[in-house]
């Protein structure tokens, strides 16, 4: 909505925050490495505006922001190190799914797609 484009960083990052919370993604990619280690933010919807929206507001809060559509969906990627770094600090989504594999990433500098941490410091499969 208007409200949300139009209103303060701190309005922008917590709506980001409840988005990805409920249907954003963190993953981790191979690449050149040999284990999941190149974090991704991703959001996928059916509404073009939306994601149109969204890539502007990543846009407006300073992240470097990737967008694409295909068939279906608009698709909003933050890749790498520092966007993911940066989305954890200034955003600070609250999904524990998601906290989970940023933990287990922050300690072992990996994250396989089944990999979780139940306490920190422990390693724990899913």
């Amino acid at each position: 909505p208007n409200y949300i484009k139009q209103a303060s960083n701190e309005i922008k990052r917590a709506f980001i925050a409840g988005y990805f919370d409920t249907d954003g993604c963190l993953r981790f990619e191979k690449q050149k490495y040999r284990t999941y280690k190149y974090p991704k933010i991703e959001f996928s919807t059916a509404s073009k505006l939306l994601g149109e929206d969204l890539f502007d507001i990543f846009t407006e809060l300073g992240f470097k922001t990737y967008k694409w559509q295909d068939a279906t969906d608009s698709k909003i990627c933050l890749a790498g190190k520092t966007n993911l770094e940066k989305f954890m600090f200034e955003v600070r989504p609250r999904n524990t799914k998601h906290l989970k594999k940023y933990q287990f990433w922050k300690i072992y500098g990996y994250c396989n797609p089944v990999a979780t941490v139940a306490q920190p410091g422990t390693a724990q499969m899913a």
